[in-house]
């Protein structure tokens, strides 16, 4: 179970089972507290109709108390609008819209909050704003806003797994404003210990507080980022400026530093002052570097003539990064260069499955509105094949990744694909390392001759260039379909030797083996004539002893006719 209390009831209703809020069209408002406070346990916040929760001056419209959890969900497109009140005087703190309330050294609120799930339902959550530059504005989702002599690091979590999330920061309109989703601003700096992850199919749009020098996600002005992890859905961050230095898209607040890693999901990062991705900017704190973990995913950033679109150390191991431009950027080993990967008629939206590239994740890896992805490879790294949803691409020729300061543009064709079609004569086993393969493409034979038989002769149509391999031959795949043709043949021939129409003798012979005679045949002499044997003839023609066998021979015994002689006593 879990502990909770609201303010005052306009509208709608509250009903409860066990741990199961269920809010119905509500308006709810803080009079001197929060709208809805979690104060303790797991509480899950079922959302019909639209409502609207909204706390009291410095206190958020949504506050879970550090070590308590609430999970926000809706199965019937639920709404939810919270709101975070704004600073009460010139001296007060505002509160998130949702998280944690504003933060005075003297306040009974701390500057933490617990735990916030968003499953589904859609959700609106606005940090308040004050007047006053010293308390600034609190987050839309996260902190409260920190007062000037309070020295803190704040924490919390923020999951968001499904739904729809508009997220916008609070703000003092010249410099001090909340994050989007993050920390509030704090005119002292203050540390940032909060958790952000966004994964599954959530749709999440997050904006700094307006002119407020705060990120869209991480932190507030004057805060660090905290450690943020992307892992799926459709992001949408901006981080604001004053106009002296701004706030990051994804990660720290004017000035401030963040852990960030995605492995996938859509990302696009934006600020007024480059800055996208990394640490925030501001003209009076320079050298605050950010981590960024590349592992899957398609980020797109924003460009500034000026300014780098990532302020951060890079380690890529996977995904699309757009960055507008080149950065330095390694795979933890080595360093990694940007390829520009054009797909030759690809539209916006098509999932790229693989590069060919062992170890480079391409987990949610889409094309751009150009039909390109730009991914990161090691110098010497080879790209000769791409796998997207609708087929292979390939370069004209093998690509080989270079060293260079600039963006390598590669553009890729569609690979047909063509037939592969074996045909064997006689006994033996024929294996093509491919059934079907596009035009250039290397094609491997394996070749086995079945016992007491070997290989005969081997050729295609349309005749290509075979070469022979250790298991049999290779060749190149032209822009056609290719029929192999193999002739096994028996492995040994019979050779006959005939006097007359009789069979003097008969032997098999292993291809290619010596030919051997049998004992000179004779034949019967008549009244008139004798006959002596001369020699062997095959096809007409005379044999020699030795010759190779290489078929079947039927040889005929040839005599010499003469006279015979006869003696009268």
């Amino acid at each position: 179970g879990g502990d909770f209390s609201h303010g005052e009831i306009k509208k709608g209703g509250i009903t409860q089972d066990g741990n199961v809020l269920t809010i119905t069209d509500l308006e709810l408002e803080g009079k001197d507290g929060p709208g809805l406070s979690i104060l303790s346990g797991d509480v899950t916040l079922k959302l019909v109709g639209t409502n609207k929760i909204a706390g009291a001056p410095g206190f958020a419209g949504v506050y879970i108390k550090s070590g308590a959890t609430l999970t926000i969900e809706s199965d019937s497109g639920g709404i939810l609008y919270a709101y975070g009140g704004n600073g009460a005087n010139s001296e007060g703190t505002t509160g998130a819209g949702i998280g944690g309330n504003g933060s005075n050294h003297d306040e009974e609120y701390v500057e933490d909050f617990g735990t916030v799930n968003i499953l589904s339902g859609t959700v609106y959550a606005y940090g308040g704003s004050s007047d006053n530059i010293q308390s600034g504005g609190a987050a839309g989702i996260g902190s409260g806003s920190v007062a000037e002599d309070t020295d803190v690091t704040v924490a919390g979590s923020v999951n968001i797994s499904g739904g729809s999330v508009v997220a916008e920061g609070g703000t003092y309109p010249e410099w001090s404003g909340g994050a989007g989703i993050g920390s509030g601003s704090s005119s002292n700096g203050i540390g940032n210990a909060i958790y952000i992850t966004i994964s599954g199919d959530a749709k999440v749009t997050a904006t700094g507080g307006e002119k407020g020098d705060a990120a869209g996600i991480g932190g507030g002005a004057g805060s660090a980022g905290g450690t943020i992890r992307i892992e799926g859905g459709i992001i949408e961050a901006t981080g604001t400026s004053s106009g002296f230095g701004c706030g990051s898209g994804i990660g720290g607040g004017d000035p401030g530093a963040a852990t960030i890693t995605i492995t996938g999901g859509y990302v696009e990062a934006n600020s007024p002052f480059g800055h996208c991705i990394g640490s925030g900017y501001s003209a009076f704190d320079v050298g605050i570097i950010s981590e960024l973990h590349i592992s899957g995913g398609t980020v797109v950033t924003g460009t500034h003539s000026t300014f780098p679109s990532i302020t951060a150390s890079m380690v890529i191991t996977g995904g699309s990064l757009n960055t507008g431009g080149v950065h330095s950027a390694n795979n933890g080993q080595e360093s990694v260069y940007c390829i520009a990967l054009d797909f030759d008629g690809l539209s916006e939206g098509i999932p790229v499955e693989s590069i060919g590239v062992e170890g480079y994740g391409m987990n949610d890896v889409i094309t751009d509105s150009e039909g390109r992805v730009y991914v990161w490879l090691p110098k010497g790294t080879v790209l000769d094949s791409v796998s997207v949803d609708s087929g292979e691409y390939a370069p004209n020729e093998p690509y080989t990744v270079s060293e260079s300061n600039d963006v390598q543009d590669l553009d890729l064709f569609i690979s047909v694909k063509h037939q592969i079609h074996v045909v064997t004569e006689g006994e033996g086993y024929v294996k093509t390392s491919l059934s079907e393969a596009s035009s250039g493409t290397p094609i491997t034979l394996t070749v086995t001759p079945a016992e007491g038989y070997r290989l005969g002769t081997v050729s295609t149509v349309p005749e290509v260039e075979l070469s022979e391999t250790e298991e049999g031959y290779s060749f190149v795949m032209p822009d056609s379909e290719v029929t192999v043709t193999v002739v096994f043949v028996i492995d040994s021939h019979t050779v006959t030797f005939y006097n007359g129409d009789d069979v003097h003798w008969s032997y098999a012979a292993s291809h290619g083996e010596p030919l051997v005679f049998p004992e000179e045949p004779a034949m019967d002499s008549t009244e008139s004539k004798s006959y002596t044997f001369s020699h062997w003839e095959y096809e007409g023609s005379e044999v020699e002893k030795g010759r190779p066998v290489t078929e079947d021979m039927d040889l005929s015994a040839v005599f010499v006719e003469s006279d015979r002689v006869y003696t009268v006593a």
